[in-house]
């Protein structure tokens, strides 16, 4: 009996244990990284709030640091499909960086349906295509524009801006700070 209790002790420390690895590991993989030196990051995403009929654009310009140079959330009109809105997204965050005379940029959003149409050069017959071509007219006024695909837990940040949209009259921006909302979240993304 007494070697059947240490045996079970042991197996769930170990089991504690290979689990408290495996939350580490999986933390690591999709935590936020930060660009080279010489780039800037910005993280965007888009949200659907349907009960409006309006969408919500989140958009973080980082330094290698992980140093907020700029956030912005903005309330965009009727929207007719998520991959859209992604798409504005990618655009207003470009919108925004343009006039920044940001020599070199890395694009981070988690819709790899946006970034894949950007990266394969066929987007001219989309649905979308206008709007692809003004992505791609933007980023061309960059030194260099990167396009990354990224998952959601990577890119939570933009994700808890552009949910934060709902709660704004059209645009907020904040340069070299962040709003209170968003500390927590960007505390992770730095130090976990």
């Amino acid at each position: 009996m007494h070697q059947v209790v240490e045996h079970a002790i042991y197996v769930l420390k170990c089991y504690k244990g290979a689990r408290r690895l495996l939350r580490q590991q999986v933390r690591d993989f999709y935590k936020w990284k930060p660009p080279d030196p010489d780039v800037l990051k910005l993280n965007v995403d888009g949200a659907v709030f349907e009960e409006m009929g309006r969408a919500g654009i989140g958009a973080i310009l980082r330094h290698s640091s992980g140093r907020v140079l700029m956030a912005v959330i903005s309330l965009e009109d009727v929207v007719a499909e998520p991959i859209q809105v992604e798409l504005l997204a990618l655009l207003r965050g470009l919108q925004f960086c343009v006039s920044l005379g940001i020599e070199k940029i890395q694009v981070e959003s988690d819709c790899s349906l946006a970034i894949e149409a950007l990266h394969q050069g066929n987007i001219d017959i989309s649905k979308f295509g206008g709007i692809y071509f003004e992505i791609k007219e933007l980023a061309s006024h960059f030194g260099d524009c990167m396009f990354r695909y990224v998952y959601r837990e990577t890119n939570e940040v933009a994700h808890y801006l552009a949910k934060y949209a709902r709660n704004v009259g059209r645009i907020n921006m904040w340069w070299d700070c962040i709003p209170n909302f968003l500390s927590q979240t960007l505390w992770f993304d730095l130090y976990l």
